[in-house]
Protein backbone atom coordinates (compact mmCIF):
# COMPACT_ATOMS: atom_id res chain seq x y z
CA UNK A 1 0.00 0.00 0.00
CA UNK A 2 1.26 3.54 -0.86
CA UNK A 3 1.01 6.24 1.73
CA UNK A 4 0.48 10.03 1.89
CA UNK A 5 0.56 11.01 5.27
CA UNK A 6 0.05 14.74 5.84
CA UNK A 7 0.00 16.65 9.14
CA UNK A 8 -2.26 20.35 9.02
CA UNK A 9 -1.61 22.54 11.91
CA UNK A 10 0.54 18.89 13.52
CA UNK A 11 3.87 17.29 13.11
CA UNK A 12 4.01 13.81 11.99
CA UNK A 13 6.63 12.35 13.78
CA UNK A 14 7.61 8.70 12.65
CA UNK A 15 6.45 7.16 15.54
CA UNK A 16 3.05 8.29 14.70
CA UNK A 17 3.83 7.63 10.88
CA UNK A 18 4.75 3.63 11.55
CA UNK A 19 1.63 3.42 13.47
CA UNK A 20 -0.60 4.56 11.10
CA UNK A 21 0.82 2.24 8.24
CA UNK A 22 0.82 -0.42 10.85
CA UNK A 23 -3.41 0.05 11.24
CA UNK A 24 -3.77 0.69 8.21
CA UNK A 25 -1.62 -1.32 6.25
CA UNK A 26 -4.27 -4.11 7.50
CA UNK A 27 -7.06 -3.11 4.81
CA UNK A 28 -4.56 -3.63 2.28
CA UNK A 29 -5.91 -7.97 1.78
CA UNK A 30 -9.19 -6.73 0.74
CA UNK A 31 -7.97 -5.07 -2.73
CA UNK A 32 -6.82 -7.01 -5.34
CA UNK A 33 -4.34 -3.71 -6.73
CA UNK A 34 -2.24 -1.84 -4.91
CA UNK A 35 -4.12 0.64 -3.31
CA UNK A 36 -3.23 4.30 -2.52
CA UNK A 37 -4.06 5.67 1.04
CA UNK A 38 -3.98 9.58 1.86
CA UNK A 39 -4.03 10.30 5.77
CA UNK A 40 -4.58 13.50 6.87
CA UNK A 41 -4.24 14.80 10.49
CA UNK A 42 -4.89 17.93 11.72
CA UNK A 43 -6.19 20.68 14.67
CA UNK A 44 -8.88 22.78 14.11
CA UNK A 45 -9.47 25.40 17.32
CA UNK A 46 -9.43 22.80 20.10
CA UNK A 47 -10.48 19.39 17.90
CA UNK A 48 -8.02 17.07 16.53
CA UNK A 49 -8.64 14.93 13.83
CA UNK A 50 -7.88 12.14 11.33
CA UNK A 51 -9.04 11.62 8.08
CA UNK A 52 -8.26 8.36 5.91
CA UNK A 53 -8.79 8.36 2.13
CA UNK A 54 -8.16 4.90 0.34
CA UNK A 55 -8.16 4.79 -3.26
CA UNK A 56 -8.30 1.37 -5.35
CA UNK A 57 -9.95 0.24 -8.64
CA UNK A 58 -12.42 3.00 -8.85
CA UNK A 59 -13.08 2.64 -5.09
CA UNK A 60 -13.00 5.71 -2.81
CA UNK A 61 -13.22 4.57 0.92
CA UNK A 62 -13.03 7.37 3.49
CA UNK A 63 -12.85 7.51 7.22
CA UNK A 64 -13.19 10.55 9.65
CA UNK A 65 -12.51 10.77 13.20
CA UNK A 66 -12.71 14.04 15.50
CA UNK A 67 -12.08 14.56 19.15
CA UNK A 68 -12.23 17.28 21.46
CA UNK A 69 -9.17 18.47 23.74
Amino acid sequence: MKFNIIGRKITVNEKNSEYIKKKIGKLDKFFKQEPEARIVIGTVKDKEYIEATIYSEGIIVNSTSLRLL
